[in-house]
């Protein structure tokens, strides 16, 4: 499949990845948490919140086009993914695995391993220098925000019975530390 080259693209080749596969698929775990990230970053590009619109979108392109080679190298070739993936293409249906624990695990390949490939590719196509105070700092802080109510959201749909009991004992002695 070609890579996209608008949001709107990346929201359809993300829907095209997780509507064939079950509930349960690690990577459709996954992919929906990304999902509803980019769907919100799509909306907030329409607005007025982000002050250099260009370059966060060519950053989402960017950042997404990562997360399609890496799973498009596994479904050619395995041996051909990079690493920080394979732990989630590999056990993707695996029983026992929480779909929290699938969205997470590609959380941490994404962002650990894709964020800094596209930031750096991102600033050098575009000409410009990710500094603190910066339009282009700024979107990326308001991204992080983003990320963070959206896995909220997404947390809630995947955290069901005697883990959503744990996590709810987890976040009350939090609470009670502070």
């Amino acid at each position: 499949m070609d890579q996209p080259t608008t949001v709107p693209g990346v929201v359809a080749r993300m829907e095209a990845i997780a509507s064939p596969l079950p509930r349960t698929d690690g990577i459709a775990c996954f992919t929906r948490l990304y999902l509803a990230v980019t769907q919100g970053v799509q909306t907030h590009l329409a607005g007025s919140v982000f002050q250099d619109p260009r370059y966060l979108e060519r950053l989402d392109i960017a950042f997404a086009d990562l997360f399609f080679d890496a799973l498009d190298a596994f479904q050619r070739d395995p041996a051909t993914t990079p690493h920080a993936w394979l732990p989630l293409f590999q056990s993707r249906s695996e029983r026992g695995i929480a779909p929290l624990q699938f969205a997470l695990a590609g959380m941490n390949a994404h962002i650990n391993r894709d964020l800094p490939v596209a930031l750096v590719s991102t600033c050098r196509e575009l000409g410009v220098a990710l500094e603190e105070g910066s339009p282009q700092h700024h979107d990326f802080e308001t991204v992080n925000t983003l990320l963070a109510s959206t896995e909220t959201q997404v947390k809630q749909k995947y955290v069901t019975g005697w883990l959503r009991a744990v996590d709810r004992l987890v976040h009350r002695v939090d609470r009670l530390d502070d």
